[in-house]
């Protein structure tokens, strides 16, 4: 399948459970959870300064690609640093 998308003309929505300043495009979701069957690709962007307060644990594969800036893990009792993950550029 083949989806061309022009990402800055589509419509981004407000995930639910998300913190203000976050926003994605569903290009594919067939994911049930329930069942633990299908697939869900979309972008995820985060404006500069916005983050997630709460834990969004499940048990089905997610990969991350960033493509700019930088995401940040914290301990979440501590909210100290685990982890900080930055584009490098190769070009």
């Amino acid at each position: 399948m083949e989806k061309i998308l022009n990402i800055p003309s589509e419509n981004w929505t407000i995930p639910t459970g998300f913190d203000p300043g976050i926003e994605q495009i569903i290009i594919e979701d067939t994911l049930d959870t329930e069942k633990k069957t299908g697939i869900r690709t979309r972008f995820v962007r985060f404006n500069p300064g916005a983050g997630t307060k709460e834990v969004f644990l499940h048990d089905y594969h997610e990969e991350v690609y960033l493509v700019s800036g930088d995401q940040i893990l914290l301990n979440k009792d501590t909210l100290e640093l685990k982890h900080k993950y930055t584009v490098v550029n190769t070009l």
